[in-house]
């Protein structure tokens, strides 16, 4: 029971709306939302809000094959061969994680600040870089060795000793053909963005009304800074997207935030827990292989996705550079 006489958690978040809050403020903040990257899907977003543990997603393949000439009515039984549409399903994981804070009365007199509130507002934030983290991991598992991408979609400049820069990335684009201009964003590293920038390369786009920066781009494409893309011995990892090559969608979770005061300790207690699905567009979670409710491990293995979409259809590549 809340101990009146103490400020917890208890007195300043009113759960139902700060679980509005979070999930609202969180899109707000993720620049992989901003970019257009991670598109809610009217699709998936129907998907999720049933039971079960994955949401199926059914699509129309291509249809294909060389036209045909039309019969002349002269040649006995000619005539055109239907062909087929067949039909297809990606499978998407949905995602349930939570995390909890503890504050204590001491820390707060001791500071001079209650570290609860700063807790609340920070929550927001935290699940956005949480999100961002997560990605970088479903791209590990696609872009990898053995990955369902790593043989079409992934550009290895790095044993040339070659850096990020425009002749790389247009090299990069040019894996999806001519759906190249498809790819509108790119998420990088914070050393390659620097690079980028010591070479006045970047450019700011600002906002009208506060001329403060809202992003930043190279070649027209979006950046997103992020030190989670991989670095291993000097190579660095950098993602373009096209819009919507991510599909994202917030499941409902029983209880999304809670409180709870510990009086005779002078402990509070915040507990946050999201539901979510971010899927890659054009592939599929293998769920027999990768199981339910998958860790941040089982999303970076390559085993755990396959390919559905044609090549070009799939808006993602990966460059690896020095």
């Amino acid at each position: 029971m809340a101990d009146s006489a103490n400020t917890g958690y208890g007195d300043i978040i009113v759960p139902a709306v700060f679980a509005d809050y979070v999930t609202l403020r969180t899109a707000s903040l993720s620049a992989i939302a901003q970019s257009g990257i991670a598109a809610p899907v009217g699709q998936i977003q129907q998907a999720v809000q049933g039971g079960g543990d994955y949401a199926n997603l059914p699509f129309w393949g291509d249809i294909s094959g060389d036209s045909e000439v039309l019969p002349d009515g002269e040649t006995a039984d000619a005539a055109l061969t239907p062909g087929s549409i067949s039909a297809a399903v990606q499978v998407a994981v949905k995602q349930f994680r939570g995390k909890s804070w503890s504050t204590n009365d001491m820390a707060a007199m001791v500071a001079g600040s209650d570290p609860a509130m700063a807790i609340a507002n920070g929550v927001a934030l935290y699940w956005m870089r949480d999100e961002q983290t997560r990605l970088i991991q479903i791209l590990t598992g696609l872009f990898r060795t053995g990955g369902c991408l790593a043989a079409t979609h992934v550009l290895d400049v790095s044993g040339g000793g070659r850096k990020l820069n425009g002749e790389v990335v247009i090299e990069g684009a040019q894996l999806l053909g001519d759906h190249k201009d498809m790819l509108t964003a790119i998420a990088m590293h914070s050393a390659k963005h620097s690079s980028l920038q010591a070479q006045e390369l970047i450019e700011y786009v600002r906002d009208p009304a506060t001329n403060e920066i809202s992003y930043t781009t190279y070649l027209g494409k979006r950046v997103i800074i992020d030190d989670g893309c991989p670095v291993t011995n000097g190579v660095y990892t950098t993602y373009l997207f096209g819009p919507g090559a991510i599909a994202r969608a917030d499941v409902p979770v029983k209880v999304p935030v809670e409180t709870q005061r510990f009086a005779l300790q002078g402990n509070d207690v915040l507990v946050s827990r999201q539901g979510l699905v971010l899927h890659p567009a054009g592939c599929s979670y293998a769920s027999a292989v990768a199981g339910r409710n998958p860790t941040n491990a089982k999303l970076a293995t390559a085993t755990s996705w396959t390919k559905v979409w044609e090549n070009k259809q799939i808006r993602l590549v990966a460059i690896l550079s020095r």
